[in-house]
């Protein structure tokens, strides 16, 4: 069985995701490679679309008839589609920017060796890579999505939340892109959706463009081998945070994205009024606050042994995020032995529990302040903590599930690869 991931890039959350799988698959005897626009990582079978990638302007040898098209472009002609739509985009005031991508792309997927050589193609998070008029029409094999996100229910937003604020800004671009995907969609009828938990499951039932098809629940899965409990005083140590201060570990890849929360745990933080708490933030950026809160900076860290070393010197994992599929930064901290005080966004119904922290009753500060006075004064096993994530979402487990799905799908034996 041949499997051919495809995503944007093997880094971030996505394509950390679809990393886990592809090294897993490959462990379990399942012969999978990965296709990018962005490589990240040293790892072998991850190829580069570089091949693939056509240039939408190509100015003439003539110097005078490239002063011409120069400025024919610059008024708007011989643009591709791809290019008016991004202007338009280009031409939104700052104010109302957000982030929006495109179902249109320079990359022509559908003719690069590896997907032709596949028997299942693995979508993941696509937007400006796939380009849906002539991927979706042209591929005549089966395709497992794995949706990290919503921007399938949408043209170019990826969360309901900024659809909703900022919609009225991008109304026209905003449905020709779902146009574009309804459209090129319908083309292609073997797509089998995975969802990575019940709530985006139910989500995409209902405002899915690919509503109707089979869809099964898979959830995001990590090494535990990797990401276990190390000694507390190592990354104390290296942040210089106090013994026996208590340390609760925020951590996302931009620390000012809105939607995870960061500004609302600092608040929380703060009316807890305990000079004691240190709040550890890993990941790009800072946050301002007037708050006398005691707050330390890691940068990003990108190797999963130090962010686990990193994990671990903290008592708690803060997780307010307002939208999410199914994170893997909860799953992470937990397998290091810190419990949880999380948003109820997707994913956390099926991954918190009594035995591992709390899910707030809602998306307000004064839940926050509940469901973390709760947990810091409440004893969490270390080892219970682990062996909890070690029994339900390791990577093994969740490549068993993908390979029965691609063994369903093709029809295949249950044992079979």
């Amino acid at each position: 069985m041949k499997v051919l991931h495809i995503t944007y890039t093997d880094a971030g959350g996505a394509g950390i995701a679809a990393m886990r799988i592809h090294k897993s698959l490959r462990q379990h005897g399942i012969e999978s490679s990965m296709l990018v626009a962005d490589k990240t990582s040293l790892e072998e079978n991850v190829y580069t679309a570089e091949t693939c990638f056509t240039p939408s302007y190509i100015p003439p040898k003539n110097k005078f008839l490239q002063k011409i098209k120069k400025l024919a472009r610059k008024r708007g002609y011989f643009l591709s589609t791809q290019e008016r739509y991004s202007r338009l985009v280009d031409h939104i005031p700052s104010a109302y920017k957000t982030f929006f991508t495109s179902p249109l792309s320079c990359y022509n997927l559908n003719q690069h060796p590896a997907v032709l050589d596949a028997d299942i193609i693995h979508l993941h998070w696509v937007a400006n890579f796939v380009d849906y008029p002539t991927f979706f029409p042209a591929i005549n094999k089966p395709i497992v999505w794995t949706l990290h996100d919503e921007n399938l229910a949408y043209g170019g937003f990826h969360y309901g939340r900024e659809r909703e604020q900022y919609y009225p800004y991008y109304a026209a671009i905003e449905d020709a892109f779902c146009q574009i995907k309804q459209s090129s969609l319908a083309q292609c009828n073997d797509i089998h959706v995975v969802a990575l938990s019940k709530m985006m499951k139910d989500f995409y039932t209902t405002k899915s463009f690919l509503s109707g098809r089979p869809t099964t629940v898979i959830h995001n899965g990590i090494d535990t081998d990797v990401f276990r409990p190390f000694d507390k005083s190592i990354g104390r140590e290296v942040f210089h945070i106090p013994e026996h201060n208590y340390v609760i570990v925020f951590c996302c890849v931009n620390l000012n994205d809105k939607r995870k929360g960061l500004a609302e745990l600092v608040e929380a933080i703060g009316r807890l009024q305990r000079p004691d708490i240190t709040l550890l933030c890993i990941g790009n950026g800072h946050i301002d606050t007037d708050l006398p809160i005691d707050i330390r900076y890691t940068g990003p860290i990108n190797n999963p042994y130090l962010l686990a070393m990193t994990y671990s010197c903290g008592n708690l994992f803060a997780f307010p995020s307002y939208q999410e599929a199914f994170a893997q930064t909860p799953l992470e901290a937990i397998a290091c032995g810190l419990p949880i005080v999380a948003f109820p966004c997707s994913g956390m119904e099926e991954l918190v529990n009594a035995n591992n922290g709390v899910v707030c009753k809602d998306f307000t500060t004064e839940s926050l302040v509940k469901g973390l006075a709760e947990v810091t004064n409440k004893e969490y096993g270390t080892n219970i903590l682990h062996s909890d994530i070690e029994q339900r979402f390791t990577s093994d487990n969740i490549a068993n599930n993908y390979i029965d799905l691609y063994n369903r799908i093709l029809h295949f034996d249950s044992k079979s690869v």
